[in-house]
């Protein structure tokens, strides 16, 4: 294959930075003395700063959860201006763990990415909410190199986001330590309070940008088919910052221009705007927890493993279809039967249960008394 001289650069750049990170004297030092009485601090690694809700939302969990005890950072932060190298070697070296999580992360199939460089396990490192992603086949050498890092004596935890993440990781990577399983850990966000506007109900719409823009026809006739019911049709944006931007392209290209759109940076403002729906159809998965984190039944029009596997969990596959389905309009049935209580309250207990266990080995490994 010709490789264009742009390519190459590129490709050599990367390769360079990789190598500067994993050598890199300052990652490798110890972490400075901590102050009598001020809080661990706890370097997250993740996609987060990029406008992307459902990654956005881990970074909130984590703060909910873990940001009482420990100070969180996010280091792979692109708000910060210095090299990823610079902002790696400093970050590690100024840690006193790490955490790596949460999304479909354990790529098997792909090194291109900066969530296992070797430096982190300088530290002990805790890994939480990870899921497997399946939809190419793993390559053999990513799958090697996955493994030392899952079976290094620095990672003291491990929680996958469901059974089937777990299973893989138990069956391929070999795990230091014993995988931990809960539902995705945005479960266990308090979201923020809603009410059902008077008037009609609402129907939401999400969809999202990809690099070939997809036929939405079908999604387009799912919401003419809500209009017919008495819905009134609300397009929700799923996304901040330059994935907005993106994302509001893709909802353009429904259509439906004389319907509400909901497109901000605030994530409670998302998050609101999915809760005072009667029904939700969403293409992303976070749109589908957080729908039935709500109560309200949502259509997953993007068939992943991920999100077939959460569907799965808690009994709703009938609300599970492909966009491309031209069937996709007949899951909106009139009185569609919203998310059980009792299912929303396991989920998220489970959740919580999880991040508790999490915050508990954190302050024991780096000696420090928890709150609550």
């Amino acid at each position: 294959m010709h490789v264009t001289p742009v390519r190459r650069v590129g490709r050599v750049a990367r390769t360079v930075v990789r190598r500067v990170t994993r050598f890199d004297p300052i990652a490798y030092l110890p972490p400075p003395e901590r102050v009598a009485g001020t809080r661990p601090t706890l370097a997250v690694v993740g996609y987060y700063g990029r406008g992307n809700y459902g990654d956005e939302l881990f970074l909130d969990v984590f703060r909910e959860h873990l940001g009482t005890d420990f100070e969180l950072r996010s280091l792979l932060d692109p708000a910060n201006g210095r090299s990823v190298a610079q902002r790696l070697g400093s970050g590690v070296r100024n840690a006193d763990a790490i955490l790596i999580g949460g999304g479909d992360i354990v790529v098997p199939w792909s090194v291109a990415s900066r969530y296992w460089e070797r430096s982190y396990l300088r530290r002990p490192v805790f890994i939480a909410g990870v899921g497997v992603p399946r939809w190419r086949e793993p390559v053999p050498h990513v799958v090697e190199r996955l493994r030392w890092f899952f079976g290094h004596p620095s990672v003291r935890f491990i929680g996958a986001r469901d059974p089937e993440s777990t299973d893989w990781i138990e069956r391929n990577l070999a795990p230091a330590v014993e995988v931990a399983t809960a539902p995705d850990l945005v479960c266990a966000l308090t979201l923020p309070p809603v009410e059902r506007p008077a008037g009609p109900p609402i129907f939401g719409v999400a969809v999202r940008s990809r690099d070939q823009p997809d036929d939405l026809s079908n999604v387009r006739r799912l919401a003419d088919r809500a209009i017919e019911l008495g819905y009134r049709v609300r397009r929700i944006v799923l996304a901040t910052g330059d994935v907005r931007a993106r994302d509001l392209v893709a909802t353009e290209r429904l259509g439906l221009p004389d319907t509400e759109l909901i497109s901000t940076n605030d994530l409670d403002a998302i998050s609101r705007a999915i809760g005072e729906c009667a029904a939700f159809s969403s293409m992303k998965f976070h749109g589908v927890v957080v729908g039935t984190m709500y109560g309200v039944p949502t259509i997953a029009t993007m068939p992943t493993a991920k999100t077939r596997n959460f569907l799965r969990g808690i009994g709703r596959l009938d609300l599970l279809s492909a966009y491309t389905n031209p069937a996709l309009p007949d899951l909106l049935v009139e009185n569609i039967e919203p998310v059980a209580q009792e299912t929303i309250l396991r989920l998220r207990d489970d959740a919580v249960a999880h991040l508790a266990a999490l915050r508990r080995c954190i302050a024991e490994v780096t000696s420090h008394e928890v709150s609550g």
